[in-house]
């Protein structure tokens, strides 16, 4: 412990000495991912996606875009390996950096030293990189509430993940178990190849040889006791802001809105230099035990001129910065959101997409009542949600094998009740004598007739319209021909992951709550879209996506919905808009 102690005190004299150099190389690698990545990636996957047209959640997306996007597959391996690559060189570039800041390297030696590290005979490497990646993004975006680390979702994907059935979140925790194992081990492998320039299978025997009968021990604690003082530091900023923000809001008129404003900004700025502290710390912590022979250079760099230059990246990445934190925290034209019946049901009240459960859940007076449709035998529509009937009914078909009265016919089981599979006619005829909005998903299959979506607008088109329903769909061409056919058709885009920009024909989106991110619905509202977000049981949950403005949740547990909309309501203020962004994950 008390070496720990040290080292961190030494390393953190080092982090003051060269704060502004530092801090520069920090900043430049956030402007680049913030602005540029980021930005870039999300554009290329709105427009592949687009292309592909099928859900990235399902195996048939892999299937058509290897026989049918061969290009696009192409794209999408040629974007993958990039990134992995984009991971390890950046992490080359904060290594070096800092390496050669100690050392006062000029520019010239730096670039050099990138160079020799990122060379093919290094491309193994980029695995290795991944799984850290996969061990450390989630730990940091919980703890470092950074402008970047808040627009990546990983750690609420993996909570809602692990939180959905028992055998999940085992795999999932067995699996992190096993990273953690196999990354202590290997933890001086990628600095051995980035400093030392050692092959990959060199530094990774070496690492394993170093790191036995517990040698990893001694380099982990320090890192451990670090995180540790990270958070206790970061976490008493945090309650200090927020406590402010209490008092704050106890003034009128804009004086707390412009207060929040300062203590969100505070919050992120005090987040990300914390971030770039342990960042060097961290760094000084691993490359230790290497006992790297530097040379030092006599070379001054003006820090005059380090300061201007972070001047200026800190007021670019700050004019953006403060303009979505005051979008955020403007709860001026805050609406209630609307409160929407997944698959018909509320709880257990009976089988999903059926009459028995439809009329239960009416008595609840969601806004919309959420159910699908397929295309059956005989071109008609039945109401169900899988391809397959083998889960409700048994029998191991599809509902494009059968006609519709065969369909009907058949009884369907879930959560102890019992009901009749109904036609889509059927559905409609209840939701209008009860006054019912519904928002229809249109769900495709290789086997639908080429003029489902013709036969689908020309029975039911005016009926939508004129009962102010809603359609949406997980396949994007459905929206662009439904576009095409009927323009005035309200047709939404589901997305069961946050890869892509706002910008598509849809007239609004629904989306897997767990990468949802802000930026996302901030966009999407600039073109006055509305963003549902599916599936929302928890109240903590759905007080987070309040909090984030959604204009829709999507959930099977209508009761709690309402009383969730309740307490956001009641308990609207801008400290609790600084407690959601600051809690990662809704506990």
């Amino acid at each position: 412990m008390k070496t720990a102690i040290e080292d961190i005190k030494k390393y953190s004299t080092g982090f003051k000495k060269h704060f502004w150099q530092y801090l520069f190389l920090f900043l430049c690698l956030d402007f680049f991912n913030q602005y540029l990545l980021i930005p870039f990636s999300r554009f290329l996957n709105t427009y592949l996606f687009q292309v592909v047209s099928v859900p990235f959640s399902s195996l048939q997306f892999i299937d058509t875009i290897i026989t049918h996007h061969p290009f696009v597959c192409i794209a999408l391996v040629i974007e993958v390996l990039f990134y992995m690559w984009l991971i390890y060189l950046e992490f080359a570039i904060l290594l070096i950096g800092i390496n050669s800041i100690r050392a006062a390297c000029s520019l010239k030696k730096f670039l050099k030293e990138v160079q020799q590290a990122v060379k093919p005979r290094n491309f193994s490497a980029v695995l290795l990189v991944l799984l850290y990646t996969f061990l450390v993004i989630p730990v940091a975006e919980v703890i470092f509430r950074t402008p970047l680390l808040s627009k990546i979702q990983m750690g609420e994907f993996i909570w809602d993940y692990m939180t959905r059935k028992i055998i999940l979140g085992g795999i999932l925790l067995l699996f992190y178990l096993l990273i953690i194992i196999v990354g202590a081990r290997l933890i001086f492998t990628l600095p051995k190849m980035i400093l030392k320039q050692e092959k990959f299978k060199a530094a990774l025997a070496e690492s394993w040889q170093m790191t036995k009968r517990g040698g990893y021990w001694k380099t982990i604690s320090k890192i451990l006791l670090l995180l540790l003082l990270s958070t206790i530091l970061l976490v008493i900023f945090y309650l200090g802001c927020y406590l402010l923000q209490l008092l704050w809001d106890v003034f009128p008129g804009q004086f707390s809105f412009i207060m929040a404003n300062i203590n969100l900004f505070l919050i992120q700025v005090v987040s990300a230099l914390t971030l770039a502290w342990f960042m060097w710390v961290c760094s000084g912590i691993l490359v230790k035990p290497l006992k790297l022979k530097q040379k030092k250079y006599s070379k001054k760099h003006r820090r005059s001129n380090w300061i201007l230059w972070v001047t200026i990246l800190f007021l670019i990445s700050s004019f953006g910065l403060i303009k979505n934190n005051s979008w955020y925290l403007d709860n001026t034209e805050t609406k209630q959101p609307l409160i929407i019946s997944h698959r018909g049901v509320n709880g257990n009240n009976g089988v999903q997409n059926t009459i028995p459960a439809l009329k239960d859940t009416v008595k609840s007076k969601p806004d919309l009542v959420e159910m699908d449709l397929h295309e059956t035998k005989d071109k008609k529509f039945v109401v169900l949600h899988d391809a397959n009937l083998s889960k409700l009914t048994g029998i191991n078909k599809k509902p494009s094998q059968l006609t519709l009265k065969k369909l009907t016919s058949l009884m369907a089981y879930e959560n102890g009740h019992r009901a009749k599979i109904v036609s889509f006619d059927h559905y409609l005829d209840v939701a209008k004598k009860d006054k019912q909005r519904l928002l229809i998903e249109i769900k495709t299959t290789p086997a639908d007739s080429k003029q489902m979506l013709e036969d689908f607008n020309r029975k039911y088109g005016k009926i939508i319209l004129n009962r102010n329903y809603q359609i949406h769909s997980i396949n994007y061409q459905v929206i662009t021909k439904l576009h095409k056919i009927n323009p005035e058709l309200p047709v939404f885009y589901i997305q069961p992951y946050n890869f892509i920009y706002p910008t598509s024909l849809a007239d609004g989106y629904s989306m897997e709550y767990s990468t949802l991110n802000p930026d996302f619905i901030r966009q999407a509202h600039k073109q006055k879209k509305a963003v549902y977000v599916w599936t929302v049981d928890n109240p903590n949950v759905m007080k987070k996506m309040l909090y984030d403005h959604v204009d829709g949740l999507i959930t099977n547990n209508l009761e709690e919905a309402k009383v969730a909309v309740r307490q956001y309501e009641h308990n609207l203020s801008y400290a609790n808009y600084l407690l959601n962004y600051i809690m990662t994950i809704p506990i």
